[in-house]
């Protein structure tokens, strides 16, 4: 699935986007989950909020902190390594 994150005023402008549909690795059960930060007047308060509430076991090793970058302009994307369980 990919899921789109709106303001409840304006469901017409996305401001972020997580992308699920990577494949999940058959001996690892990883997948790796996009999150895209679009550019938006809240974009750097999403992306730092995100940044903080991942597990460094979530962050690839390239990763580019969004503190580092201007959000508002020119939005922000980070890589989540997510680990897929079944029951």
């Amino acid at each position: 699935m990919v899921y789109e994150f709106v303001h409840s005023d304006d469901l017409h402008t996305i401001i972020a986007e997580l992308d699920t549909t990577a494949p999940i690795g058959p001996v690892s059960g990883k997948a790796v989950w996009v999150f895209d930060v679009n550019p938006h007047p809240w974009a750097q308060e999403v992306a730092e909020a995100v940044w903080e509430s991942l597990d460094w076991s979530e962050v690839p090793e390239d990763a580019e902190e969004p503190y580092e970058r201007n959000c508002v302009e020119k939005g922000w994307s980070c890589r989540i390594l997510v680990r897929v369980g079944w029951s």
